[in-house]
């Protein structure tokens, strides 16, 4: 109940950090039946959240940091220029996933082929919180060439 607003309102900006919520978000909705038994309406939240991330900005756009070639020809300290691209991106945890929206897309299907009673309250949830979300997830099946439902 605490990570579903989180994960809404104050969404990662650097594409590695969202990454890391993407999977992990994931493997809450997939793996844990519990979830889907007990808190119908948190994992519906964790789903709505899961799909406005993927479908914002950080996954949209590519925010990687430019390699420094060494070669600074401006008129102050090279030193002093360096610390502006001195801010690394965290090291990617998971190196062998590299589309987070497969990896949810492709996880979700598997887990609604075999609970196909959460569809329902997926597909309500969605269309509630906003009926772009549905066709989001929706266009994001068909990209990975998969029916939803």
């Amino acid at each position: 109940k605490i990570w579903a607003p989180r994960l809404r309102m104050n969404a990662p900006s650097q594409r590695t950090e969202a990454k890391i919520q993407v999977i992990g978000v994931t493997k809450l909705l997939c793996e844990t039946p519990a979830l889907v038994t007990d808190g119908r309406e948190v994992w519906a939240e964790l789903l709505v959240g899961t799909v406005q991330l993927l479908s914002s900005k950080t996954f949209q756009t590519n925010t990687e940091i430019p390699e420094d070639d060494g070669v600074i020809e401006v008129g102050y300290d090279a030193v002093y220029s360096r610390l502006a691209y001195a801010k690394k991106e965290p090291e990617d945890p998971f190196p062998d996933i590299t589309t987070p929206r497969e990896f949810f897309v492709r996880s979700l299907h598997a887990f609604l082929t075999s609970q196909p009673q959460v569809l329902a309250v997926a597909n309500q949830k969605l269309s509630s919180e906003d009926p772009k979300l549905a066709a989001e997830l929706d266009g994001m099946f068909k990209q990975a060439g998969l029916r939803l439902g």
